[in-house]
């Protein structure tokens, strides 16, 4: 009788343990693909923005205001978009990159401890795919804030210099906001990029050696 409880309670355990892990993942992961898609079509449109504005000829007055006003508006609504995600994922940003980094020194004691054929390989996977979802959501961040950058280089190509001087004022209301790339916001004091990335692998490699040393 006993033997048959431990073992109920063995399995009731272990399904909580598998069904919390993948619920996680799930929604961690989903929301990685809901803002893969929303960084990839501002990229697309500020790429799309850039270009177009290179293509206009400030000579052409009444057809180049027509459409310099067009993309303007279009430009205030790219930027208002970009900071809608930051304003819904941006504290979430954060505290899945903190979770990380607990996760991955809870890894490595793992990792480090284990001599079980079957768990290290789990560990170390496990340990791989957090460090590459953080690499994936950083890396949208930095092409969004490439993407981004990319128009004030556009604006500065054209000849906006040949306009009327209401042409010449609508750029540089354009030039002076394109001279604040967006970028993917973790919390109101970190941007999600490459440099981000990095600063969570020696933070996380930091952690788990004072850990390492204080157990020993």
């Amino acid at each position: 009788m006993f033997g048959n409880s431990s073992f109920i309670s063995y399995a009731v355990i272990y399904c909580s343990e598998v069904a919390t892990v993948y619920g996680g993942a799930y929604i961690y992961f989903k929301d990685d693909v809901i803002i893969a898609t929303s960084i990839a079509q501002l990229c697309m449109h500020y790429l799309y923005l850039g270009e177009t504005l290179s293509k206009l000829d400030a000579r052409q007055e009444e057809e180049s205001n027509k459409k310099l006003g067009k993309l303007i508006r279009f430009q205030y609504r790219l930027d208002s978009i970009c900071n809608d995600i930051n304003e819904i994922y941006s504290y979430g940003n954060f505290f899945a990159f903190t979770c990380v980094r607990i996760y991955a020194c809870l890894f490595l004691f793992a990792l480090i401890n284990s001599n079980d054929l079957v768990k290290t390989p789990t560990f170390a996977l496990q340990l791989f795919l957090l460090f590459l979802s953080v690499y994936f959501r950083c890396s949208l961040g930095m092409n969004l804030f490439e993407a981004s950058s990319k128009l004030l280089f556009s604006i500065y190509d054209q000849n906006w210099y040949e306009g009327t001087p209401k042409y010449r004022k609508t750029i540089l209301i354009m030039m002076i906001k394109a001279n604040r790339p967006m970028q993917l916001q973790a919390s109101k004091l970190k941007t999600v990029s490459m440099e981000y990335f990095k600063e969570i692998i020696v933070s996380t490699y930091e952690i788990f050696m004072f850990l390492y040393n204080f157990t020993k």
